[in-house]
């Protein structure tokens, strides 16, 4: 949880990452059970486990293996944000919310920087805390109805409700695609069948028919050519972690102490 986790921050042993990896180790669990497809990565473990940091991943990429530390430090300096790997820029046109087609995929000119305009994309890998999204995030019937195949659009809405802006944690890299996994994926429907805008269209008619929340997105009105860039996550952070090249003498070390 995250009370144990800053406990071993507060008591000097400052790599409570390790945590994870000797639990994961011990204890693995499968979440399954009505066919509500990517949404499944949160839907079940964020309802389970309401006060734990969660981090969700998708099973066709591989991941850097700091990624868990990066995402855990961001949580650390921006408690009250997503924290995410992977970002694409939302933009506006005469008021209006463009295409998601024309959204800047993958910018990394406002880094270390929360933003609502920041849009995360789950799969790559994402933390999210406690509470962070609207009580309607786990509504099944809605999900079905609205955005079936869009989960990290029905995830933004519900941040959006609750006010939790974004953050990206370093500059984006491209995704690591795991070999053959691609015939099938979601983007191949979403992306390039327009179904993100029809499925955003339902969602916000559903959730934000004022344009209520909207309007909130575009408060920082960061552009193309916008770059903001905060403190350096990776090797500038208060708590000591991220130091070490090699995870084995990281743990070594941790361990003396």
């Amino acid at each position: 949880t995250v009370d144990e986790a800053m406990s071993l921050i507060q008591d000097g042993r400052k790599k409570p990452i390790l945590i994870l990896g000797m639990t994961f180790r011990e204890q693995f669990e499968v979440m399954v059970d009505e066919d509500i497809r990517p949404h499944k990565k949160y839907y079940y473990v964020m309802q389970e486990f309401p006060d734990a940091l969660i981090v969700t991943i998708d099973d066709d990429l591989t991941y850097d293996p700091y990624m868990l530390e990066t995402l855990f430090v961001s949580y650390l300096h921006f408690p009250n944000a997503v924290s995410s790997v992977r970002s694409h820029l939302m933009l506006e046109e005469d008021g209006k919310i463009v295409s998601y087609a024309k959204w800047i995929k993958e910018f990394s000119g406002v880094v270390a920087t929360p933003s609502m305009q920041l849009f995360s994309t789950s799969g790559a890998g994402t933390l999210y805390p406690p509470r962070c999204m609207d009580a309607e995030v786990f509504n099944m019937e809605r999900i079905q109805q609205l955005s079936l195949n869009a989960d990290d659009l029905w995830l933004k809405v519900m941040q959006l409700r609750k006010g939790t802006p974004t953050v990206l944690v370093r500059e984006n890299e491209k995704l690591r695609v795991v070999e053959g996994t691609q015939e099938v994926a979601l983007q191949n429907t979403n992306v390039y069948q327009d179904a993100n805008d029809t499925q955003l269209k339902k969602i916000l008619d559903m959730y934000d028919e004022n344009g209520e929340y909207l309007k909130n997105v575009f408060v920082d009105q960061y552009s193309k050519e916008s770059c903001v860039m905060g403190i350096d996550l990776v090797n500038e952070n208060q708590y000591g972690l991220l130091g070490c090249k090699d995870p084995s003498i990281k743990i070594q070390q941790q361990l003396e102490k």
